[in-house]
């Protein structure tokens, strides 16, 4: 195991800086099934040109925030990566 995966209930990695291109290797690489991804993370995900040279088809779900997720990003995800979106932008804000 590499020195900056770390143990839980399932292994998790990090991405030490971020970017599209590391972020499909990592996934590739490490079979990474689960993510959290700001929006425009996502959306550079879906524009990449190298997406095709990676295999993520082990990616299941990706978890989004930090930003408004637009209900076509959210199907795009679906319908280009397999995957499910969930969309935890706002959920403080929904306490009053």
């Amino acid at each position: 195991m590499r020195p900056w995966v770390r143990s839980c209930a399932a292994p998790r990695t990090c991405l030490h800086r971020a970017g599209c291109g590391g972020f499909l290797q990592l996934v590739a690489t490490e079979r990474g099934t689960y993510s959290l991804l700001v929006p425009t993370m996502i959306e550079s995900v879906l524009a990449s040109t190298k997406r095709r040279d990676y295999d993520l088809s082990t990616l299941r779900h990706l978890v989004s925030g930090a930003a408004m997720v637009e209900a076509d990003l959210i199907l795009r995800t679906r319908s280009e990566l397999g995957c499910s979106l969930c969309n935890i932008y706002g959920q403080t804000e929904m306490q009053g």
